[in-house]
């Protein structure tokens, strides 16, 4: 990677990770709670549906949060609020169900039962890395609608995203959990992600067909980024994803 690229990198995570970068994406769902295990449950259902338009995105975690936890992600869990949706088969978003919806807080309240919070249970029963926090996660919800089964090959971008929310601290990030460092993180690999790093070529040997959406790939990018971030690589999140949107319908060769 060139330098004038690095710095241009450096430039946009400045730019973009800022506190008004919250008010146009999904972390402002979480952000509306002050205790941990709300910002928690609220955190992982939200990038639970963080896939495809992100108004839609918006717009339905913004029913969850204030219609279906009425403020209270927590005691909606632990009272068993969501019981009545386990066969109600309409649309909750995109190809998910309501009853989708209650497999996750299912999942949820064994959690929270046994644990004082999601953090203290990932802390007793994942190995202290990466991969081992991941696969808690794929193992423990692995029969749920949109939770990837196939960790080698999936890049699992909506968990790569709550574990960025939970383990960075930042004006976006909570810095809630010290189980993972920010260097141990992952990149999570969405589509204007994907477009910028085929845009800068910052994997010049797939530059001529382009990365596809692999966890192989994430680690790639980041490992890439944390030359440019060193002990922080996801913070090029930032940089990425708010240039993808802001050059989105751009020359290719305009990365001003």
């Amino acid at each position: 990677m060139g330098q004038y690229i690095a710095e241009k990198l450096r430039q946009w995570a400045d730019q973009y990770e800022t506190v008004k970068f919250i008010e146009s994406d999904p972390i402002i769902f979480p952000h509306l709670y002050t205790d941990k295990r709300d910002i928690e449950i609220s955190g992982f259902v939200t990038a639970w549906i963080a896939w495809g338009n992100r108004r839609q995105i918006i717009n339905t975690a913004s029913y969850i949060n204030r219609d279906i936890f009425q403020g209270h992600p927590y005691e909606y869990i632990i009272r068993g609020d969501w019981g009545p949706l386990y066969h109600d088969y309409r649309t909750l978003y995109r190809t998910f169900k309501y009853s989708d919806f209650a497999d996750i807080c299912c999942g949820l309240r064994s959690i929270y039962m046994t644990y004082e919070s999601m953090e203290d249970w990932v802390k007793r029963e994942a190995e202290n890395n990466f991969d081992g926090v991941l696969q808690l996660f794929l193992c423990a919800f692995e029969r749920i609608k949109g939770i990837p089964r196939l960790y080698s090959i999936a890049p699992c971008k909506r968990l790569c995203l709550f574990l960025r929310w939970m383990v960075r601290r930042g004006p976006v990030d909570f810095g809630l959990w010290d189980v993972l460092t920010p260097g141990q993180l992952v990149i999570p690999l969405d589509t204007h992600v994907i477009a910028m790093t085929n845009r800068l070529q910052l994997l010049p040997n797939k530059s001529r067909f382009g990365i596809t959406p692999t966890m192989t790939n994430a680690k790639a990018v980041t490992a890439i980024l944390s030359t440019v971030f060193p002990n922080d690589p996801v913070r090029g999140d930032f940089a990425l994803f708010g240039a993808g949107i802001s050059l989105k319908g751009k020359r290719k060769d305009s990365i001003e």
